[in-house]
């Protein structure tokens, strides 16, 4: 799958110097110093602060995915990017253009503190082909979201460690405090959400899929489907 290289990709240089990414977590976390949005014009305003709320983005591609540079400058300041927010990058150089290649399996998420920030970068994932999830987004979204929490502690026995990594993962993406411990050839899980929290989807299937998910896992749900004006 190919995708060409958008005005906000070339712009988003300028954006990678607020992050900084704790490896450890999967977290890139926003600076509070004030920049500028990306835009397409030269009258950019500074976008809002919010530092009393943090707000997340989550993202994945399972698969690697291209996108098409039209010069070297352009090619070497996409590898930057997707180096930045913790992707698998490689070059296929066909002469007269670098296609810039990239994955990233594993959940991986950044920590912002703004809504503007939030939106601009679950755009970008979205437009390079990746798999997103917009945790704590505005309440006037008029995307799809679901509503989810587990009051009490639960506790799961998992044997296959590759497939406990991945939903442990997934569950910490979303806000959940997760304890793990190893006990007799398998993995024991604790898990918890006390609040209400809430994730913003794509669309009403990605929705129904992380509602049935976190149904399987235990999770009281909502979802809030959007409604689409009459004609």
């Amino acid at each position: 799958m190919k995708i060409v290289v958008s005005i906000f990709t070339l712009t988003l240089f300028a954006l990678l110097s607020v992050f900084a990414i704790d490896s450890a977590t999967g977290q890139t976390k926003a600076s509070t110093s004030a920049y500028r949005k990306p835009a397409a014009n030269a009258n950019q305003a500074p976008a809002t602060q919010t530092a009393a709320s943090t707000r997340i983005v989550g993202y994945r591609a399972t698969d690697w995915k291209s996108v098409h540079s039209h010069s070297a400058a352009d090619a070497e300041q996409m590898l930057a990017t997707f180096k930045k927010i913790g992707c698998e990058v490689d070059t296929e150089n066909h002469g007269d253009h670098v296609d810039v290649k990239f994955r990233c399996p594993e959940w991986r998420s950044m920590k912002l503190t703004s809504v503007a920030l939030q939106a601009q970068w679950s755009t970008w994932c979205e437009n390079q082909g990746m798999e997103t999830v917009v945790v704590n987004p505005p309440a006037n979204t008029q995307r799809p979201t679901v509503k989810f929490r587990m009051p009490a502690a639960k506790t799961v026995h998992m044997h296959d460690a590759e497939k406990a990594k991945q939903i442990l993962n997934t569950l910490s993406l979303v806000g959940c405090k997760v304890d793990t411990r190893d006990h007799d050839g398998h993995i024991d899980a604790t898990f918890d959400c006390p609040e209400w929290k809430t994730i913003e989807l794509v669309s009403e299937d990605s929705a129904h899929a992380w509602e049935k998910w976190l149904k399987e896992s235990g999770f009281e749900t909502k979802n809030t489907q959007v409604q689409t004006p009459a004609k």
